[in-house]
């Protein structure tokens, strides 16, 4: 359980050694509050928050630009409809009610 700790910045918590066992704390304890680590808490999801919208739009940025030189956007207007006339087939299958 050690190497966990080496990649933890708060590893240096005086009560490193009772944390996730049955410890149960002194009354001087009770009075210490983690306020300062939930206030670093908000700010990094909201960093989150933000970076992910950031991730999000320029996704989008990047799939629009993508369609615009997608290979059936360069092909010519006039071969396109030369193969969906072709594809078309020569006796309508589709029969009136």
């Amino acid at each position: 359980m050690d190497a966990s700790y080496s990649t933890n910045p708060f590893a240096d918590s005086q009560f490193r050694d009772h944390l996730n066992i049955n410890y149960a704390p002194s009354d001087p304890l009770h009075s210490l509050s983690p306020s300062t680590h939930e206030a670093e808490l908000t700010r990094l999801e909201a960093l989150i928050h933000d970076l992910n919208i950031l991730r999000d739009l320029t996704k989008n940025y990047i799939q629009s630009h993508r369609a615009l030189i997608s290979h059936p956007r360069r092909l010519l207007q006039d071969l396109v409809e030369s193969i969906f006339l072709g594809c078309l087939p020569a006796v309508p299958t589709i029969t009136p009610c």
